[in-house]
């Protein structure tokens, strides 16, 4: 799959590269996905620790156990999941973005 970056994102890889971040665009474009499964991991044990707060100010505070530990990622995964699904209804409404230029214009 080859996809031509926008202007901006192509100054920010060169910018990465520039500073010594990177040794080339192409390490660059491959970390992307790795950041992105981290932010992910992330956002998964904020939302871990939302649930377990919310329970402590419920007055909920309960011994650690392995069931707590599944039923707070089964929570958290419920949550991940509702958000996946808006964030996917949100892009279904949007417009096809083209991003390369066709080859017969």
């Amino acid at each position: 799959m080859n996809r031509s970056p926008t202007p901006q994102l192509e100054a920010m890889i060169q910018h990465r590269v520039e500073f010594g971040c990177y040794n080339n665009a192409s390490e660059v474009v491959r970390e992307a996905p790795r950041l992105l499964k981290e932010h992910e991991r992330v956002q998964h044990l904020r939302s871990l620790f939302a649930v377990r707060l919310e329970q402590a100010q419920r007055g909920e505070l309960v011994e650690f156990t392995l069931e707590l530990v599944e039923d707070s990622d089964r929570r958290v995964e419920e949550r991940f999941l509702a958000a996946a699904r808006n964030r996917l209804m949100m892009c279904a409404h949007r417009p096809a973005i083209r991003l390369t230029p066709d080859a017969d214009k």
